[in-house]
């Protein structure tokens, strides 16, 4: 699959008319087990193929996106995308499409226990979390996501790079009747998402809040475990964006040379450190 996306993605840089070209594939699989009250309610698959194409005409970019099945569909999205090109606003702050550079080896991101996963396996997986809320006399709702996708870049400087990858994610909400706990887990295999370990977790967390007490609002200590502090910590990426900065998006905007957070905080956006998804 990575050799004919990144083909396809050549296809659209070859044919586009413009001074330089970028094109991006994707192929991917999800694959989502829904369930609520204790019983599995949705049990689908989704696949796609789609090839998004970049036109330079000196300071103009041009960008179009589309569903590709052959050379012909990678074609006309070049074609549509040089076509944008032409009639864009020029950006002052745009230099050039990246030149190809060394990329470090890079370990296995394919799980084959995503690969090989079927509905009635994933359902199987889900129903032990389900027996588990049934235990506990509590209900239970969430998912178990598994995603195998295919990453592909080609540009008319000589980028061409494909990777093969998954993730995994599942969550769930125990509910009493006064009480409810979330517990979540997940990575690049099936079994990083510990169903059973995980069921069990925010099944403790919903009995131990039964008989709730009532909290004075005010500032105080909080500690969080990790499930939260990812979250908390996600929201961050959605600032640190070129883009979203030079459009007056980002949360950063009125920070550039200051510190914006907590000293004993510190991000990095790399896209080659080892470990990444």
């Amino acid at each position: 699959m990575a050799h004919e996306l990144l083909r396809l993605a050549h296809d659209a840089v070859e044919s586009c008319a413009a001074d330089q070209a970028e094109a991006v594939g994707f192929h991917g699989m999800t694959a989502v087990a829904r369930f609520a009250n204790n019983t599995i309610h949705q049990n689908m698959v989704e696949r796609s193929r789609t090839l998004t194409v970049r036109a330079v005409m000196g300071k103009r970019i041009g960008c179009a996106h589309g569903t590709v099945e052959g050379p012909d569909d990678a074609r006309h999205i070049a074609a549509q995308a040089a076509e944008l090109a032409r009639v864009a606003q020029e950006l002052p702050d745009f230099v050039s499409l990246p030149d190809p550079q060394p990329l470090p080896e890079a370990p296995p991101t394919v799980a084959q226990d995503v690969v090989r996963s079927t509905p009635a396996s994933r359902a199987a997986l889900v129903a032990t979390a389900l027996a588990e809320a049934r235990r506990q006399e509590l209900t239970a709702a969430g998912a178990l996501t598994v995603e195998d996708e295919t990453l592909a870049v080609a540009n008319s400087l000589g980028v061409a790079v494909a990777r093969e990858f998954t993730r995994t994610h599942f969550h769930i909400v125990m509910q009493g009747e006064d009480s409810a706990g979330y517990a979540a887990a997940g990575g690049q295999a099936l079994a990083d998402t510990r169903v059973e370990a995980v069921a069990r977790r925010a099944a403790q967390k919903a009995l131990r809040g039964h008989n709730p007490a009532h909290v004075e609002a005010k500032p105080m200590p909080v500690v969080l475990e990790p499930v939260a502090a990812a979250e908390l910590l996600g929201m961050f990426s959605w600032g640190f964006n070129a883009l979203a900065y030079q459009e007056e998006r980002s949360f950063v905007c009125d920070t550039l040379g200051r510190q914006a957070c907590a000293a004993c905080l510190g991000f990095t956006d790399d896209g080659l450190i080892p470990g990444r998804m």
